[in-house]
């Protein structure tokens, strides 16, 4: 964190510190930090709420890599019947694939893309195969 934010040297410096994203002054000392945090809990590593805003303790919480994957600036979202969702798992609770529903909302409305039946294709043989008989 400290590095990211605040070493121009550090590859990762340009996507945190680069972009005004700081850390809160109290946090400098660690004593503070982990007083405001606690111990990080097993699997988890620190994630800012707001990827917008600073590390602080109003803005940070210890989060899984599956949460942190959701919140990245990244990520493609839907809103749909009044909930805003990743993109992926929305696809995914709706039994679409990312393909077909990207393609389906180029040319229908979120819910309509989410709802509307799968047309069954039929499988056809490509022109070049004959039929032995």
């Amino acid at each position: 964190m400290k590095s990211r934010c605040c070493n121009p040297e550090n590859v990762n410096y340009p996507s945190y510190g680069g972009r005004g994203i700081m850390i809160d002054e109290r946090w400098l000392q660690f004593e503070n930090f982990l007083s405001d945090m606690g111990r990080r809990p097993y699997g988890t590593t620190i994630e800012r709420i707001d990827n917008n805003q600073g590390y602080g303790p109003a803005n940070c919480r210890w989060a899984t890599a599956h949460e942190q994957a959701r919140n990245k600036r990244t990520n493609r979202f839907i809103t749909a019947f009044g909930k805003t969702l990743c993109f992926k798992d929305t696809a995914k609770m709706y039994g679409l694939s990312m393909g077909c529903l990207a393609a389906r909302l180029r040319v229908m409305e979120p819910e309509d893309a989410l709802t509307k039946h799968l047309a069954i294709r039929r499988v056809r043989k490509p022109d070049n195969v004959r039929a032995f008989c």
